[in-house]
This record gives C-alpha cells, sequence and structure tokens, in this order.
C-alpha cells in the first residue's frame, strides 16, 4: 500500500516528505485499486485537490474510488453536498461513504476492494505478520498506542524510533 499526501493533509512537508510523496506516486503505477480517502467534515481541502490533479496524471486505467470516512461528523444533506462536489473533480469508479471507526459502509468497500483485486500468491510465509521488521512494526504499534491514547495532546506526526531490542 502506498500513501501520498500533501503537507497539511497527513503528508510530511520538505524535501524528504516531497520523496515520499514521489515515491507513494510510483508505487501508484503498479496499484491495482486506488483509494482517495477525504475526511467529511474537512471537505474538499487544497490539499485534497492537489491529490486529484495528481490522480490524473497518476492514475491511468487503475480503478480509483473515493472513500469518504466520518461520514458521522457531518449532517446528510452536508454528506451529499461533498460527494457531488468531489465526484464532479474526478471519474471516480465508486464512491463510498463511511465511519471507519464505528464500521459503517466499510463491508460495501471491503467487498468491492475483494472484487477488484487479483487473486495472486502469498508472497510472504504464512507466519509473517508484516513485511517490517518487527522492532519497526513494534515501533508502529506504539505510535498508533500513543496517538489514540493521547488525542490531540501530542503533534499528529508523531515517531517512535526503537533504541533497543530483545527477542
Amino acid at each position: 500500500a502506498s500513501k501520498a499526501g500533501a503537507p497539511g493533509e497527513g503528508g510530511t512537508g520538505g524535501e524528504k516528505g516531497e520523496r515520499g510523496v514521489e515515491a507513494a506516486w510510483g508505487g501508484a503505477a503498479d496499484a491495482d485499486v486506488i483509494l482517495l480517502l477525504i475526511e467529511a467534515h474537512r471537505g474538499l481541502t487544497d490539499g485534497a485537490r492537489a491529490i486529484i490533479d495528481q490522480l490524473r496524471e497518476h492514475a491511468g486505467k487503475t480503478p480509483v474510488a473515493l472513500v469518504i470516512n466520518k461520514i458521522d461528523r457531518v449532517k446528510a444533506e452536508a454528506l451529499l453536498a461533498l460527494s457531488a462536489e468531489v465526484n464532479q473533480t474526478f471519474g471516480f469508479a465508486r464512491t463510498f461513504m463511511i465511519s471507519a471507526e464505528r464500521g459503517h459502509g466499510t463491508a460495501d468497500l471491503m467487498d468491492w476492494l475483494a472484487a477488484e483485486l487479483p487473486e495472486g500468491p502469498w508472497l510472504y510465509p504464512e507466519d509473517q505478520a508484516a513485511d517490517v521488521p518487527v522492532r519497526v512494526l513494534a515501533a508502529e504499534i506504539t505510535r498508533e498506542k500513543l496517538t489514540l491514547r493521547l488525542h490531540e495532546e501530542i503533534p499528529y506526526q508523531l515517531t517512535v524510533e526503537t533504541e533497543a531490542w530483545e527477542e
């Protein structure tokens, strides 16, 4: 999976961030499906518009689905207006309105992804939980737990670095 974001949209600024965004767009060329995730309460931001502009260049024939998350934070009228506005900017294959936190709409998204993605061989041994070293996985789990527990008390782009690891 690749993630591309604009500064202020979950992306990172600076030279390192730009390289990461370029790498993510490079990965989009090999993707079977691309999902554009927009938070309903934020609407169609400048960052989202920039990503849509890049999708025109990089998506090619890859199906692109619009996923509007956090639908429980806005009224139905605003949600429908947002969906119409975003769909006017790009020819999305499908639009999904979900609340990932509550699980609303996620089954339809998962069913669509299962239908769109080709079957392939197992790329990793059955007992391998991730494609990253265990110490990197531990750092990501720690970062996730800190973000969930501390909410807005810490910077959004929290980094956790593993200094020591024992098996």
